[in-house]
């Protein structure tokens, strides 16, 4: 695995890092959805992974200075992620793999 990244788009997102309090399960639920839109692991670590497409890569970690043991959705904070699909029936596909992957 490599560290390079394509060169980046001026103002596009570098990465995303949400802290998480389980990693093991945090790639369980995400693993299949990232590869499924394209995205390839970047980086493993004892406490983390991160996948990139193109230039932007999204990053879970298991910090040891979380405050918390589970994510609210209703606190300040990361409230959820959205990815461009291209179609409809694309999303309907990913919405039955979802239901597959719990």
């Amino acid at each position: 695995m490599t560290d390079r990244l394509p060169p980046p788009v001026p103002g596009s997102l570098h990465h995303v890092e949400i802290w998480v309090p389980d990693l093991a399960r945090t790639v369980a639920d995400w693993q299949w959805l990232l590869e499924d839109l394209g995205y390839t692991l970047h980086q493993s670590w004892e406490n983390g992974r991160s996948w990139n497409l193109g230039s932007t890569y999204l990053v879970f970690e298991q910090s040891p200075a979380l405050t918390g043991d589970r994510h609210d959705r209703l606190a300040p904070g990361l409230n959820h992620l959205a990815f461009h699909i291209d179609t409809a029936d694309r999303v309907d596909l990913l919405v039955a793999k979802a239901r597959e992957n719990g």
